[in-house]
Parts: structure tokens; C-alpha cells; sequence
């Protein structure tokens, strides 16, 4: 069984203010990368692999949206920034592109 560990720390120059690491065990764990074409909207991408998702990692060069499971608001992945979830219950995910160009992305997903 896999285990995905996610560390975290936020730090104000030099000065380390917090620190986090977590160890979230998996069955299967997936990692993507592919291209969105501008335009694209709520692709599913949710993997195959998994029925459930319990991480959730996404990069990207373009901004894109995407919606998850039942979650009544829309999140946004800005360019060249990224989300992370942890410890989540994902049994959709539905992506969209309408930042003008074609999105390089990177998906990281984990679970069941």
C-alpha cells in the first residue's frame, strides 16, 4: 500500500513560522501529465484508477477551474500555481479551460 506524504511550510524570509507533514496511506496512486486545450469545459478527468480519492494535487501553467464531488462553488488554479487536498473524499472531477491557451497540466490523485 502506498503512502503519499505531504509536507508543507510557510515561512516569512528566513524565519520558518509553520511546518506540516502528513502521511495519508493509499491503494492506488496516480500522477498525470497532459495538455488541456483552451476552451475545454468539465472535462472529467477523475482516473480510472480510483473510486474514491482521498489526495488531490493539480498544476498548472494556465489558469483552469474545477469542480469536485458535490461542491457547490467553483476553485481555481491560477497559472503557474497549484492546489493541494488532503485527506478528502473526491468522487468526481470536472476541469475546465478558458484562459486563452492550451494548459499544461500536472495531477497527482490518490485513494481507493
Amino acid at each position: 500500500m502506498p503512502v503519499i506524504r505531504v509536507e508543507t511550510s510557510i515561512a516569512e524570509g528566513s524565519r520558518n513560522l509553520r511546518s506540516l507533514r502528513k502521511e495519508i496511506a493509499v491503494d492506488e496512486w496516480v500522477w498525470r501529465e497532459f495538455e488541456i486545450a483552451d476552451g475545454a469545459s468539465e472535462s472529467d478527468l477523475f482516473p480510472d484508477d480510483l473510486t474514491t480519492m482521498t489526495v488531490f494535487y493539480i498544476e498548472s501553467d494556465q489558469t483552469l477551474t474545477y469542480v469536485y464531488t458535490t461542491a457547490e462553488t467553483t476553485s481555481t488554479v491560477t497559472a503557474t500555481g497549484y492546489q493541494l487536498h488532503a485527506d478528502c473524499s473526491f468522487t468526481t472531477l470536472l476541469i475546465s479551460n478558458a484562459s486563452g491557451s492550451t494548459a499544461n497540466v500536472k495531477l497527482g490523485c490518490g485513494g481507493t
